[in-house]
């Protein structure tokens, strides 16, 4: 049961990261997600955005969710493990984590292993 709680809360999200950057100025969801792990701005060209560009295209091509999807599932799973839980998780690795979850079940949904890697985390 908790385990649905999780998996509904995180598919749920929508938009959570939409407000970063300027105004006026739409950022990719690498961008906006580089931001928020680094706690403040970042260069468009950092090494960050580019590891969030790749781990993006990489878990989109297994599950076909779009990059805001992934992002927002991810960056309200950190939210859980820090508020629930009191685990403070670095968004790449979480997205890390979860990506060799799916490469290794090609047909998992992507909050599925991001559940998986909360009840992981947990239990450390």
């Amino acid at each position: 049961m908790k385990t649905l709680f999780i998996i509904i809360t995180v598919a749920t999200l929508t938009f959570l990261y939409t407000g970063c950057g300027e105004s006026g100025r739409t950022h990719t969801a690498e961008y906006k997600l580089a931001v928020i792990s680094k706690g403040g701005y970042v260069k468009e060209n950092d090494i960050t955005v580019k590891r969030f560009r790749y781990l993006l295209n990489s878990i989109q091509s297994i599950t076909n969710d779009s990059d805001t999807d992934i992002g927002d599932m991810t960056v309200k799973t950190q939210q859980i493990l820090r508020d629930k839980y009191g685990k403070k998780v670095n968004l790449l690795e979480l997205m890390e984590s979860a990506r060799k979850i799916l490469l290794r079940n090609n047909d998992m949904k992507y909050e599925v292993a991001l559940a998986t890697q909360i009840r992981v985390i947990v239990n450390q």
